[in-house]
């Protein structure tokens, strides 16, 4: 066989090859939608109980401030941005840090015009501007502790000339405040700055900032900031800084709440950015980070007379990860849709475990939620709890938004206090959906102040029920049956007669558009429909009750017997919602653990300067890290074979083997 003979044969080869290899992609694709990655139930039983409730903190539907607020309706803005940590309130110049070149520039506020460049705060002017546009009712501020802000707005910063790139940070001024502070010296003031934010948009009471952050993601300094010479951190110091600037802020401001640390993830909370240091000082004594900054805290608190820490903020981005090794947190394939909306239960579910190196290597600390309230409980009672920063990705498709909805019903059940979404991709329009499927339908009433304990012994899906008041209820049901539709029952315990009033669902647009009723029915307060596969549904329900005293015949008493007992049907057997605790929205003195008279003068000499720390009150509270050894990677036994994907991939390596068979035996001969 000559050369042109046999390369003629290899190049149809080849394409005979590249001919099944699209053809077999081409089907794959098709059939992504009707794959099933788990087992997919046929149907699913929720059985609602109206006499065990739960307070839903309306802050829990915050978003943090980007540049996209369009179509959504959230609750809480919050600023949030890696060259946070650098901004200079003063100039306006910010960094953002190694991850884009270190340059200093006006990213921030770079909305307004260069002429409004020089104007103090306006990154803070954005905020409070952005919330009264779009109607946000609470808006927090993030302060600057990490020590150095960019000093200019020059562009890059090298290491030759780090050391006159940078302004050094103080928390007290110890001097006259102004509206319009001196950018040329070589300090930028926090005191000024909250000063500067209470004179020009009022306290926290009277429509100023809600709140401030204690700076943001500490434990990414050193690899985030590490020309301004940060350096790894000392979590002595960390704290004594922190109680330093929360005072600042109590002693300006004493409505507005105080949140930190706002460490970067499960990673951070277990080693504040460095397991050699803590496993080198800390790890002996401390369970996690999480405990040393609560009681350090709380004695910082107890030491100057009043509560220096009010909200304990965390961020969460999830690391879960697809037997194929995808980020389901980044990717929309098949798999990681799927897996996106169980990994939600690492928050919450203590039987589930996540497919993630640092979930796998730290389930001591997880469930996550449970974890951080059990801290909160034995170290800094009193303390509420946020996630200002997380994410489960998918926000371009609809997994995406049956991940949100069971996150802030997770949010909602455990009673954390504020969350914020920040989504990592430009597209999170099923997110936002799912945020106002919570808040406001078509100008309807929000799903509810109040969260009605729910049941269920199905993994794939979730039922959410929440009322106004303790009359009409709404409920919110997912389906995460990828290729299945699924027949839904929901059990409603109470007192009331219900009726379906309206049915809402997010369509393939991520629009809320409302949908048909006729196929949901509703007898004996059981109610029953068929889910779509990915799909999501809110239920309105009214309160039947009215009509029926309205009927003579209802209304009528039975005459009473030695057998029987007299019943009239009145307004007293609707179900009430408890009381509002208007304390949801501000912690309440009440709250706090006892603690030390208030001094009358509030200096800063009234914060120690050293930590006094101690063991963990219940040694049992949480296993050592240290302790775990051999932690298996939990099965899959429940995905779903995939037939034609395997086929495809045999087919396709076949067809691989015997092309470079042949083109060996060629070159042989």
């Amino acid at each position: 066989m000559t050369k042109d003979i046999r390369t003629a044969r290899n190049i149809r080869l080849i394409a005979g090859i590249a001919a099944v290899s699209v053809i077999f992609g081409t089907a794959r694709d098709t059939c992504a939608l009707k794959m099933a990655v788990f087992e997919e139930p046929e149907q699913a039983t929720y059985t609602v109980d109206t006499s065990r409730t739960t307070e839903i903190s309306s802050l829990i539907f915050g978003i943090n401030d980007n540049p996209d607020l369009e179509g959504v309706r959230p609750t809480a803005l919050r600023q949030s941005d890696p060259a946070v940590s650098t901004y200079n309130w003063e100039i306006n110049a910010s960094n953002p840090g190694a991850e884009k070149g270190y340059a200093n520039d006006v990213s921030l506020v770079d909305a307004y015009s260069s002429a409004s460049w020089r104007d103090p705060g306006l990154y803070t002017e954005l905020l409070m501007s952005r919330c009264a546009k779009y109607g946000i009712p609470h808006k927090y501020v993030t302060l600057q502790m990490m020590g150095y802000v960019a000093g200019d707005s020059l562009g890059v910063v090298t290491e030759d000339d780090s050391s006159s790139r940078w302004r050094e940070v103080a928390f007290n001024k110890h001097d006259a405040y102004t509206t319009r502070p001196d950018g040329s010296d070589s300090k930028v003031y926090m005191d000024e700055y909250v000063s500067f934010i209470v004179d020009r948009y009022g306290t926290a009471d009277n429509g100023g900032a809600d709140g401030y952050f204690l700076d943001n993601e500490p434990d990414k300094w050193t690899e985030r900031f590490a020309l301004t010479g940060v350096g790894t951190m000392d979590l002595g110091k960390f704290v004594d800084r922190s109680a330093e600037l929360a005072w600042t802020v109590k002693t300006i401001d004493s409505h507005a709440l105080v949140f930190g640390p706002s460490f970067s993830g499960l990673d951070g909370c277990i080693s504040a950015g460095s397991s050699r240091v803590w496993d080198r000082k800390f790890s002996g004594e401390w369970s996690w980070a999480i405990d040393y900054y609560l009681t350090g805290m709380k004695q910082k608190s107890i030491d100057a007379g009043t509560r220096l820490l009010d909200v304990l903020d965390v961020h969460y981005f999830t690391e879960a990860q697809t037997p194929l090794g995808s980020d389901v947190l980044t990717h929309d394939d098949n798999y990681s849709n799927a897996y996106r909306m169980q990994a939600v239960r690492t928050l919450w579910d203590g039987d589930y475990a996540e497919n993630s190196v640092n979930a796998l290597m730290n389930r001591q600390f997880t469930p996550f939620i449970p974890t951080l309230t059990s801290s909160i409980k034995i170290n800094y009672a009193g303390t509420k709890l946020s996630f200002s920063e997380y994410d489960f990705g998918g926000g371009n498709n609809i997994s995406g938004a049956i991940a949100e909805i069971d996150t802030l019903g997770t949010f909602a059940r455990e009673g954390v206090y504020m969350a914020c979404l920040s989504p990592v991709t430009e597209d999170h329009r099923f997110q936002n959906a799912a945020i106002d499927i919570f808040n406001e339908i078509n100008g309807g009433s929000r799903f509810g102040d109040t969260l009605y304990h729910t049941e269920t012994e199905d993994d794939m899906g979730s039922c959410w029920a929440g009322t106004n008041d303790g009359r009409d209820l709404t409920l919110i049901v997912t389906n995460q049956n990828m290729s299945a539709e699924k027949a839904v029952t929901v059990d409603i315990k109470g007192s009331e007669a219900y009726a379906v009033e309206s049915v809402f669902t997010i369509d393939e647009e991520a629009d809320i558009v409302e949908a048909d009723t006729e196929h949901i029915t509703i007898e004996n307060d059981r109610l029953t429909f068929t889910a779509a596969p990915c799909s999501v549904y809110l239920i309105k329900l009214s309160d039947t009750n009215e009509e029926i005293e309205e009927d003579p015949d209802a209304t009528e008493t039975a005459s009473v017997t030695d057998d029987t007992v007299s019943e009239t049907v009145t307004d007293d057997t609707a179900h009430a919602a408890p009381a509002a605790d208007t304390s949801a929205e501000r912690p309440a003195d009440e709250t706090a653990p006892p603690i030390e008279e208030v001094p009358e003068t509030l200096t800063e000499k009234s914060v120690p300067e050293t930590v006094t720390t101690a063991g963990t009150a219940d040694s049992a509270q949480v296993t050592k890290l240290t302790e775990v050894t051999d932690v298996p990677v939990p099965p899959v036994e429940r995905e779903a074979p995939l037939p034609l994907k395997v086929a495809g991939i045999g087919l396709s390596a076949a067809a691989f083997i015997g092309a470079l068979y042949v083109l060996i035996n060629d070159r042989k001969r």
